[in-house]
Protein backbone atom coordinates (compact mmCIF):
# COMPACT_ATOMS: atom_id res chain seq x y z
CA UNK A 1 0.00 0.00 0.00
CA UNK A 2 1.23 3.50 -0.80
CA UNK A 3 0.56 6.66 0.72
CA UNK A 4 1.86 10.05 1.48
CA UNK A 5 1.80 10.11 5.33
CA UNK A 6 5.00 10.92 5.83
CA UNK A 7 7.23 13.76 7.23
CA UNK A 8 8.14 16.63 5.11
CA UNK A 9 10.90 17.95 6.82
CA UNK A 10 9.57 21.52 8.07
CA UNK A 11 12.26 22.19 10.09
CA UNK A 12 9.38 22.94 12.76
CA UNK A 13 9.77 20.22 15.79
CA UNK A 14 7.30 19.87 18.70
CA UNK A 15 8.68 22.89 20.95
CA UNK A 16 7.72 25.33 17.52
CA UNK A 17 5.34 27.84 18.52
CA UNK A 18 2.26 29.58 16.25
CA UNK A 19 4.40 32.61 15.81
CA UNK A 20 7.46 30.66 14.35
CA UNK A 21 5.49 28.99 12.19
CA UNK A 22 4.09 32.59 10.55
CA UNK A 23 7.52 33.70 10.57
CA UNK A 24 7.99 35.39 7.59
CA UNK A 25 4.22 35.21 6.01
CA UNK A 26 2.24 38.14 5.47
CA UNK A 27 -1.47 37.31 5.93
CA UNK A 28 -2.29 41.05 5.35
CA UNK A 29 -5.92 40.83 3.46
CA UNK A 30 -6.85 37.69 4.92
CA UNK A 31 -9.62 37.19 6.59
CA UNK A 32 -10.13 34.36 8.99
CA UNK A 33 -12.54 33.39 12.01
CA UNK A 34 -11.81 31.35 14.76
CA UNK A 35 -14.47 30.13 16.70
CA UNK A 36 -13.19 30.45 20.43
CA UNK A 37 -10.29 32.75 19.76
CA UNK A 38 -10.06 34.47 23.17
CA UNK A 39 -9.14 31.58 25.40
CA UNK A 40 -6.47 29.11 25.28
CA UNK A 41 -5.21 27.43 21.74
CA UNK A 42 -7.42 29.87 20.12
CA UNK A 43 -6.47 32.83 22.37
CA UNK A 44 -2.80 32.12 20.22
CA UNK A 45 -4.27 31.68 17.02
CA UNK A 46 -5.70 34.47 17.00
CA UNK A 47 -2.48 36.41 18.22
CA UNK A 48 -0.66 34.82 15.88
CA UNK A 49 -2.68 35.23 12.97
CA UNK A 50 -3.29 38.92 14.10
CA UNK A 51 0.57 39.95 14.58
CA UNK A 52 1.47 38.22 10.54
CA UNK A 53 -1.28 40.85 9.28
CA UNK A 54 -4.88 38.83 8.88
CA UNK A 55 -8.02 40.87 9.77
CA UNK A 56 -9.50 37.92 12.46
CA UNK A 57 -13.14 37.88 13.64
CA UNK A 58 -13.63 35.90 16.76
CA UNK A 59 -17.16 33.95 17.53
CA UNK A 60 -17.61 33.79 21.21
CA UNK A 61 -21.23 33.09 23.19
CA UNK A 62 -19.95 35.83 25.22
CA UNK A 63 -18.41 38.92 23.67
CA UNK A 64 -18.26 41.21 26.28
CA UNK A 65 -15.57 38.67 27.72
CA UNK A 66 -13.70 37.64 24.72
CA UNK A 67 -13.73 41.42 24.13
CA UNK A 68 -11.56 41.78 27.65
CA UNK A 69 -9.19 38.43 26.84
CA UNK A 70 -7.97 39.88 23.57
CA UNK A 71 -7.99 43.87 23.93
CA UNK A 72 -5.14 45.18 22.53
CA UNK A 73 -4.72 42.42 19.83
CA UNK A 74 -4.65 44.35 16.39
CA UNK A 75 -7.12 43.55 13.74
CA UNK A 76 -9.09 41.74 15.64
CA UNK A 77 -12.86 42.07 16.28
CA UNK A 78 -15.33 39.94 18.26
CA UNK A 79 -19.15 39.03 17.50
CA UNK A 80 -21.43 36.86 18.78
CA UNK A 81 -21.45 33.46 17.47
CA UNK A 82 -22.82 30.18 19.88
CA UNK A 83 -22.71 27.05 17.97
CA UNK A 84 -25.06 25.22 19.81
CA UNK A 85 -27.98 27.79 19.14
CA UNK A 86 -28.79 27.84 15.42
CA UNK A 87 -29.86 31.21 15.56
CA UNK A 88 -26.55 32.67 16.74
CA UNK A 89 -25.07 30.63 13.60
CA UNK A 90 -27.62 32.34 11.20
CA UNK A 91 -26.91 35.59 12.29
CA UNK A 92 -23.21 35.48 12.79
CA UNK A 93 -23.21 34.02 8.88
CA UNK A 94 -25.55 36.92 8.17
CA UNK A 95 -23.07 39.56 10.01
CA UNK A 96 -20.56 37.94 7.65
CA UNK A 97 -22.76 38.77 4.67
CA UNK A 98 -23.24 34.94 3.92
CA UNK A 99 -26.77 34.22 4.07
CA UNK A 100 -29.99 36.79 3.31
CA UNK A 101 -32.76 37.41 5.46
CA UNK A 102 -34.56 34.42 4.31
CA UNK A 103 -31.53 32.63 5.53
CA UNK A 104 -30.35 31.20 2.00
CA UNK A 105 -26.96 31.39 1.25
CA UNK A 106 -25.91 34.41 -0.60
CA UNK A 107 -24.70 33.48 -4.25
CA UNK A 108 -23.08 36.29 -5.75
CA UNK A 109 -20.16 35.15 -7.96
CA UNK A 110 -18.66 38.82 -8.53
CA UNK A 111 -18.09 39.20 -5.10
CA UNK A 112 -16.44 35.32 -4.51
CA UNK A 113 -20.07 33.37 -3.07
CA UNK A 114 -20.21 30.85 -5.83
CA UNK A 115 -22.36 27.43 -6.12
CA UNK A 116 -19.86 24.79 -6.19
CA UNK A 117 -20.60 24.50 -9.81
CA UNK A 118 -19.04 27.81 -10.01
CA UNK A 119 -16.17 27.23 -7.91
CA UNK A 120 -15.10 24.35 -9.58
CA UNK A 121 -15.10 25.80 -12.94
CA UNK A 122 -11.42 27.58 -12.64
CA UNK A 123 -10.28 24.31 -11.40
CA UNK A 124 -11.45 22.61 -14.23
CA UNK A 125 -10.37 25.22 -17.01
CA UNK A 126 -6.62 25.38 -15.10
CA UNK A 127 -6.88 21.33 -15.70
CA UNK A 128 -8.39 21.36 -19.53
CA UNK A 129 -8.01 24.91 -21.52
CA UNK A 130 -5.91 24.86 -24.75
CA UNK A 131 -5.98 28.71 -23.88
CA UNK A 132 -3.09 28.04 -20.90
CA UNK A 133 -1.28 25.79 -23.36
CA UNK A 134 2.11 27.33 -23.06
CA UNK A 135 1.25 29.37 -19.99
CA UNK A 136 2.50 27.94 -17.05
CA UNK A 137 3.13 29.59 -13.29
CA UNK A 138 0.29 31.67 -12.95
CA UNK A 139 -2.39 32.46 -10.51
CA UNK A 140 -6.14 32.21 -11.80
CA UNK A 141 -9.50 33.97 -10.89
CA UNK A 142 -13.04 33.17 -12.62
CA UNK A 143 -11.57 31.06 -15.30
CA UNK A 144 -8.95 33.37 -16.63
CA UNK A 145 -5.73 34.84 -15.51
CA UNK A 146 -6.33 36.83 -12.31
CA UNK A 147 -5.28 40.71 -12.67
CA UNK A 148 -2.87 41.83 -10.08
CA UNK A 149 -4.17 43.98 -7.70
CA UNK A 150 -1.45 46.88 -6.93
CA UNK A 151 -3.42 48.07 -3.99
CA UNK A 152 -4.96 45.36 -2.34
CA UNK A 153 -6.98 46.68 0.71
CA UNK A 154 -8.55 44.68 3.81
CA UNK A 155 -12.08 43.05 4.33
CA UNK A 156 -14.31 44.39 6.56
CA UNK A 157 -16.83 42.01 7.74
CA UNK A 158 -20.40 43.12 7.66
CA UNK A 159 -19.52 45.87 4.81
CA UNK A 160 -20.75 44.84 1.70
CA UNK A 161 -17.92 44.73 -0.51
CA UNK A 162 -15.98 42.53 -2.83
CA UNK A 163 -14.11 39.90 -1.66
CA UNK A 164 -10.45 40.39 -2.71
CA UNK A 165 -9.05 37.66 -4.90
CA UNK A 166 -6.79 39.16 -7.09
CA UNK A 167 -3.07 38.56 -7.14
CA UNK A 168 -0.82 40.83 -5.18
CA UNK A 169 2.75 41.94 -6.52
CA UNK A 170 4.69 40.04 -3.81
CA UNK A 171 2.75 36.72 -4.80
CA UNK A 172 4.68 36.86 -8.40
CA UNK A 173 8.43 38.60 -7.32
CA UNK A 174 10.91 36.87 -8.39
CA UNK A 175 12.95 37.92 -5.20
CA UNK A 176 9.79 36.33 -3.12
CA UNK A 177 10.21 33.32 -5.14
CA UNK A 178 13.88 32.59 -4.98
CA UNK A 179 13.68 33.85 -0.64
CA UNK A 180 10.93 31.54 -0.65
CA UNK A 181 13.17 28.49 -2.51
CA UNK A 182 15.90 29.30 -0.55
CA UNK A 183 14.15 28.89 2.77
CA UNK A 184 12.35 25.56 1.64
CA UNK A 185 15.97 24.43 0.67
CA UNK A 186 16.96 25.03 4.30
CA UNK A 187 14.31 23.42 5.43
CA UNK A 188 14.25 20.16 3.40
CA UNK A 189 17.99 19.90 4.67
CA UNK A 190 16.85 20.30 8.53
Amino acid sequence: MTHKQHPIGTGFTAASTAADVLAGIDLTGTNVVVTGGHAGLGLETTRALGAAGASVTVGSRDPDRAAVALAGIERVEVSRLDLLDPASIDAFAGAMGLIDASGRPIIAPERGLKTPQQGAATIVFAATSPLLAGIGGVYLKDSDISPLDEDPRPVVFGVDQDVPADIVPHAIDPRSAQRLWELSEQLIKA
